[in-house]
């Protein structure tokens, strides 16, 4: 019997077993009846904090979850760390920042935006209003990266925290914050 076709009670049940994170990699959007029971079951209707740390994902993948966390209302804590979502999957995560308005903290390290990744988050953090905190860590933003994020936040009244470790913006990236 396909996955889609099991008893609404047997679904939950194996979903009882996975992470959040993976339910959401390897169950949502497969098709209509799946999407309707994870949101209706209960763990996921609390779920607050993802990490998708080490998950293999790339910038299609991205897209696809992207599609997920555009509509979520719960989840205010997000972490990417050592994937390969690079810059393309930067321009997936400043849509996800735009139309979602509960995600107050984003943890996007080694993941390889570059400049290009950058900019597009840049663009969406002049009018977004709920980040918080957001760190950028080896994600080899460059100097450009930081002229475009410091522009961004002459604008942005909500950033609280900026983490832009080992970004190699050197002096020239680190004044256009000053």
């Amino acid at each position: 019997m396909p996955l889609n076709e099991l008893p609404i009670e047997l679904v939950q049940r194996i979903m009882d077993h996975m992470s959040g994170e993976d339910l959401i990699l390897s169950l949502y959007n497969v098709c209509k009846r799946l999407n309707d029971i994870i949101n209706v079951y209960p763990r996921y209707q609390t779920l607050t904090s993802l990490n998708f740390s080490r998950k293999n994902l790339d910038a299609q993948k991205f897209q696809q979850l992207a599609k997920f966390l555009e509509t979520n209302s719960t989840i205010t804590s997000m972490s990417f760390m050592h994937n390969r979502i690079g810059s393309e999957g930067a321009k997936y995560l400043a849509t996800i920042l735009e139309k979602n308005t509960a995600i107050t903290e984003l943890y996007f390290s080694h993941e390889n935006i570059g400049e290009d990744g950058a900019k597009h988050l840049a663009n969406v953090l002049k009018t977004n209003t709920t980040l918080t905190n957001l760190t950028l860590e080896s994600d080899n933003i460059g100097s450009k990266g930081a002229y475009s994020l410091a522009q961004a936040l002459r604008i942005n009244r909500t950033l609280t925290d900026l983490n832009l470790e080992r970004n190699r913006i050197g002096n020239t990236g680190a004044r256009h914050f000053a």
